[in-house]
């Protein structure tokens, strides 16, 4: 059995801005996030994000990266239209 995990990171967060930027360490939290999963028993890391600069952070750190559609926002549900 293969094992993939899915990290979602939007970049529009609303309390902490960019949060997933943040450092802790040396390392940022996507980076930080991925670098655990290579640890542990996970066959494939898979970063999904609406940011261009998540994914490629995402990448060099060995995840594929997923990119997020317009579509896909805090107002998705209820509006079905594009949030930008």
């Amino acid at each position: 059995m293969r094992v993939a995990a899915l990290i979602p990171a939007r970049s529009g967060s609303r309390r902490v801005v960019d949060k997933n930027l943040c450092e802790l360490g040396k390392s940022s939290l996507i980076a930080r996030k991925i670098q655990q999963l290579k640890l542990s028993q996970v066959d494939e890391i898979f970063l999904g994000s609406d940011s261009d600069l998540y994914l490629e952070i995402g990448e060099k750190n060995g995840a594929t990266a997923i990119k997020r559609s317009d579509l896909a926002c805090d107002e998705s549900l209820r509006d079905h239209k594009p949030c930008r």
